[in-house]
């Protein structure tokens, strides 16, 4: 089959010179706009990968005929998701704007002369530029929408926590134990697949509280969330949770029995009046029905709920102060106001925030976000603060990746060099390199080896990492030969460390921990054993110390 973008184009009725005859099947409500013919849709069901990782997607060329979406035409070819959106992009140069799932099983494109709606989303609410925009449509527009509306749960494409395809991998994953080597360098990015990954703090709360607003960058989709964008997907047997920053996490549910994907440690389950997630931090996070976010039980007591308005989202505190967050028609955030606090957010032409205005006490100060790199990624390329200082830049390859990262001038600039092994070699202010050597393990990239090389500033190091199939660290081998042995308890938590483990030297720390509340009870060392107490809350009580 000829996957080329020529190959493409004539499987596509409004490029094609012959047409086929419509569709009797209809699917989404649409209205006309500029173009009848007004874009293309690319589908691919559940099903297993062929041996080079592609799927074989079903590639529709749409029209809006009677209110309803109907083919013209239809084709099929085999992509790796990234090939399929870059393919389809390139095919036609009037096919700008894109419309993704996260896993990029499914995508729309839009004819830029088209001004009608698809699916209740109107077109004119997104500018006519090259970007991807990710989770607008929630399914096919016109192939039957199966049961399951998440990405299919099979390996690769459908693996949910898959790097770079399924779904975002910010700079740390999701579960990342205690004796892990981190991911982040510079800014921080993460070194096994090149992403970005910035959090901005816009309102830090006050005092007795923990109502705040961040908002979280992240290049692979060139997207932010913020605080209080937690949500879920729900369908008949799988729940997808969106976190704050980006990351999802997959739960299977059969009845009521809700079970995590190996590497997720909080736990789902479904209440009377919707869901309750139960993170590694003993926050409780409330969801209705629908998947919105209600409500946020804190830690130390104190707790928001969120109250949905046609234009806004007004978040009360425990201590009955509000915080308001105000949406364009497009359902981009364009203000909070928080007391005497006023946030506003302006974007470009194509969608980005490039401004974000804080203005207390009849004083205001802004900050500027730049997206200079003219392909279509929309990557953030560098920040100028209140001071209009720029203090941080970014560079990208053509895959996204970042190559290069400079933290207050070129002096604090960090390199990224991706080999063709898979290996990330990174290249720190000092000119010390570090070549990051990794492994699939539970859906997500674990380093397994790093070899540091010596320079004029440091000496050479190197060690290797072993980990379970949850993907929590399982051995840690120094520079010196000495290993680390960890296990675990059901609940992901660290049960056991051994320091130098097999030696006359060995050391062993074990913990037991609290079974409601993500925090220990008992920490044995050698030389001691640590007591604690809790309240209800999870606030220690009290604490002892009892000597060996």
């Amino acid at each position: 089959m000829d996957r080329s973008p020529r190959g493409l184009l004539l499987g596509l009725a409004f490029f094609a010179c012959t047409l086929t005859h419509p569709s009797s099947f209809a699917a989404s409500n649409c209205t006309t706009g500029g173009v009848s013919f007004f874009g293309t849709e690319v589908y691919a069901a559940p099903q297993t990968p062929n041996g080079l990782g592609e799927y074989l997607y079903n590639i529709a060329g749409l029209q809006c005929s009677g209110g309803v979406v109907i083919k013209w035409t239809e084709t099929s070819a085999w992509y790796t998701p990234d090939q399929m959106l870059d393919t389809l992009k390139s095919s036609n140069p009037n096919l700008k704007r894109a419309f993704s799932n996260t896993c990029k099983t499914h995508a729309v494109l839009l004819h830029d002369n088209f001004t009608g709606s698809v699916d209740g989303v109107a077109a004119s609410s997104y500018a006519v530029a090259k970007q991807t925009h990710f989770d607008v449509f929630a399914g096919p527009v016109f192939y039957p929408r199966p049961a399951e509306l998440l990405c299919p749960e099979t390996a690769g494409l459908g693996a949910p926590d898959l790097p770079g395809t399924c779904p975002v991998q910010s700079a740390e994953p999701a579960l990342a134990s205690p004796g892990a080597p981190s991911l982040s360098k510079a800014d921080p990015v993460n070194v096994s697949n090149g992403n970005s990954y910035q959090v901005e703090m816009d309102y830090p709360g006050q005092p007795g509280s923990q109502m705040n607003f961040a908002r979280y960058y992240n290049s692979r989709t060139a997207n932010w969330t913020h605080t209080y964008s937690a949500k879920l997907k729900i369908a008949p047997t799988k729940v997808m949770l969106i976190n704050t920053d980006g990351r999802e996490s997959l739960f299977t549910r059969s009845g009521s029995v809700v079970t995590a994907s190996p590497k997720e440690l909080g736990v789902l389950e479904q209440t009377a009046s919707g869901w309750r997630y139960d993170n590694t931090y003993n926050e409780h996070l409330h969801f209705n029905t629908s998947g919105q976010l209600t409500r946020i039980d804190r830690a130390n007591g104190s707790y928001e709920t969120l109250t949905y308005g046609t234009n806004n989202i007004v978040i009360t505190d425990s201590l009955a102060r509000t915080m308001t967050l105000t949406f364009n028609t497009a359902k981009r955030l364009t203000g909070l106001t928080a007391g005497s606090l006023s946030v506003a957010y302006t974007y470009s032409t194509a969608g980005r925030v490039t401004t974000v205005t804080r203005t207390q006490g009849g004083q205001s100060k802004s900050r500027t976000y730049h997206y200079e790199d003219t392909r279509e990624g929309g990557w953030l390329t560098g920040i100028t603060d209140e001071r209009n200082i720029r203090y941080v830049t970014w560079a990208y390859d053509a895959q996204g990746r970042v190559i290069r990262n400079e933290l207050n001038g070129v002096q604090n600039k960090y390199l990224f060099a991706y080999n063709g092994n898979g290996s990330t070699t990174v290249t720190n202010p000092l000119n010390k390199q570090a070549t990051y050597t990794f492994q699939a393990v539970a859906g997500a990239q674990r380093i397994t080896s790093l070899a540091g090389a010596a320079s004029a500033n440091c000496p050479s190091s190197n060690s290797t990492f072993t980990y379970n199939t949850r993907g929590l660290i399982a051995t840690r081998t120094d520079n010196k030969g000495y290993v680390t042995t960890y296990t675990y308890d059901a609940r992901g938590l660290e049960n056991s460390r051994t320091e130098a483990s097999g030696t006359p030297q060995a050391r062993t720390i074990t913990t037991e921990w609290h079974t409601t509340f993500y925090k220990p009870v008992t920490i044995t060392e050698p030389e001691r054993v640590l007591h604690f107490e809790y309240d209800t809350q999870g606030n220690v009580l009290s604490q002892t110390i009892t000597a060996l």
